[in-house]
């Protein structure tokens, strides 16, 4: 176990008593998987809280710190796993599941194309001029 670097004096974000989970990618063998692993397990060790494994398909993840491999996204993971805000995960949430494809936003090749819902249209015209 990787042993906490902070002075436990500092404050902590949240002091429900939490476990730190990776989210995706389960428990594989490979490089990715690895590196995941040790990533939540040093995020575990700076917030001083208990690394938990892979966050399994139907646990709770209601008193969790999430560390997801890939953008969680939609209302049904912010409820599920209890994500209120930044303090709940080291990664993103994103409203929709589109949105974690767009590091830039374009604007519709017409006014009376399709779009996925909650398509920024102003956003979109005003980033192109």
């Amino acid at each position: 176990m990787i042993e906490p670097l902070l002075p436990e004096e500092l404050p902590v974000l949240d002091r429900r008593p939490r476990t730190v989970f990776t989210h995706g990618g389960g428990e594989g063998r490979g490089h990715e998987s690895a590196t995941h692993r040790a990533v939540a397990e040093r995020v575990a060790a700076l917030l001083g809280l208990p690394f938990g494994g892979a966050c399994e398909p139907g646990q709770d993840g209601t008193a969790s710190y999430l560390v997801p491999r890939s953008p969680l996204s939609g209302p049904f993971d912010a409820c599920r796993y209890g994500i209120r805000g930044e303090d709940d995960l080291f990664g993103s949430w994103v409203p929709e599941a589109w949105m974690a494809t767009k590091a830039i936003v374009h604007p519709l090749i017409s006014p009376h194309a399709s779009a996925p819902p909650d398509w920024p249209r102003l956003l979109a015209e005003e980033a192109c001029r």
